[in-house]
């Protein structure tokens, strides 16, 4: 975004090196959908800007420069083969996989998570694009705007639906947002405070609650809620924790106060409370709530449990798992993975659900037997099973 502004502003070519350059390490770090699509939304900023000089700068530096950063590092690694081979092939698989006719799925999970992702930034952004409509093509509405829109829908044409597609959102928002502030008038700031107050204050109230649900059995019924949901949760007393979530709520009482009863004429008002309320209820989650949580999500007591199954001596796994699980069991449980094309190990892990009935204690799989030695899942999720095959002609 800073080097695109610097581009448009009448920048020279060493803008146009930054972009490129980002462009294509971006490519490497999160695929190259997401700086496809803002090397598209700079090109057609540059076609309607009609200037000649501009036009070729995106075309035969930027484009150019990003393609030869993953070139290089696609040659190299076919020329290395440091895995028996070259993970370009899978690399571009992931890539193909990012892309997908829109469906309800991620349609659903984009509103449902980008309204609170994006908070309080995407109404003061959209503010902004309404109060800026009448000033004809504006660089600095239409750069993050048209940067923003291209995000947006490549994460819902993304059928593997995340929140890394969300991120890059927020960069264009909260410039949109910084001049959305200025026009907003009094009485729209006033209603988002005023709801940000009323919901957010709840969501907290209701944190605390939960907690001291938790730690003393009242309310009962709240109580028996939160341990139906991790059963076998067994709450600890934390000092710090409990200091730090009453200092954030204490900030919270006194940053509402000084809001409402000062009234400040300072431009960043309108988002003191929405973003100090956001704020307070994470921080309240991370220290009130963190134990639960983890009992309920994580991995480790699962992955703990397959360590105690798998031979030190024939550890390799072959994994038929999620990235984020195969990440939690390597490091929780410090089990070994196949590698690159390695196809020799003595175990297989399968992710599967608690919905399909058929749970076989032998399987065929790549010509040889496998069977059952152990199946488990985290306390929480109703689901989500793991099992974990060996093959039968290993030394038991």
């Amino acid at each position: 975004l800073y080097f695109s502004a610097r581009l448009f502003d009448g920048g020279n070519f060493k803008d146009a090196i930054g972009i490129g350059s980002i462009l294509g390490l971006l490519a490497l770090t999160r695929g190259f959908v997401v700086p496809a699509v803002l090397w598209a939304a700079i090109l057609a900023l540059s076609l309607h800007e009609g200037k000649k000089k501009l036009l070729g700068q995106v075309l035969a530096i930027c484009a150019p420069i990003a393609v030869l950063i993953v070139g290089v590092w696609s040659l190299l690694g076919a020329w290395f083969r440091p895995y028996e081979g070259t993970p370009f092939d899978a690399w571009m698989v992931w890539n193909y996989n990012q892309l997908g006719a829109p469906t309800w799925h991620s349609v659903k999970y984009f509103f449902k998570n980008a309204v609170w992702f994006a908070w309080p930034a995407w109404p003061f952004a959209g503010w902004a694009v309404f109060a800026w409509r009448r000033q004809g093509v504006s660089l600095h509405i239409v750069l993050p705007l048209a940067m923003l829109v291209g995000l947006i829908v490549a994460a819902i044409l993304n059928p593997a639906v995340d929140q890394g597609m969300l991120l890059p959102m927020l960069p264009p928002l909260a410039i949109l947002a910084a001049f959305g502030l200025p026009t907003m008038k009094r009485g729209a700031i006033n209603a988002v405070d005023w709801f940000s107050v009323m919901t957010l204050t709840t969501c907290a109230a209701f944190i605390w609650m939960g907690w001291i649900a938790k730690q003393s059995g009242w309310p009962a019924q709240l109580a028996k809620n939160a341990f139906k949901l991790a059963p076998g949760f067994k709450p600890e007393f934390n000092w710090i924790a409990f200091v730090v979530a009453a200092a954030a709520t204490i900030g919270w009482i006194m940053v509402v106060r000084w809001r409402i009863s000062r009234r400040p004429s300072v431009l960043w008002r309108a988002v003191v409370l929405s973003s100090g309320g956001v704020i307070l209820c994470w921080l309240l989650l991370m220290t009130l709530w963190l134990p639960w949580i983890n009992y309920g999500k994580s991995y480790a007591g699962v992955a703990r449990e397959l360590s105690t199954q798998v031979s030190q001596q024939h550890g390799c796994v072959e994994a038929a798992v999620g990235p984020a699980q195969r990440a939690s069991f390597a490091y929780f449980g410090n089990i070994r993975f196949s590698g690159f094309n390695e196809r020799a190990c003595e175990y297989f892990l399968e992710q599967t659900n608690n919905r399909n009935k058929r749970k076989p204690k032998l399987i065929e799989r790549n010509g040889s037997t496998w069977r059952l030695v152990w199946e488990g899942h985290r306390p929480s999720d109703r689901h989500e099973r793991y099992r974990l095959y060996r093959r039968l002609n290993s030394t038991s």
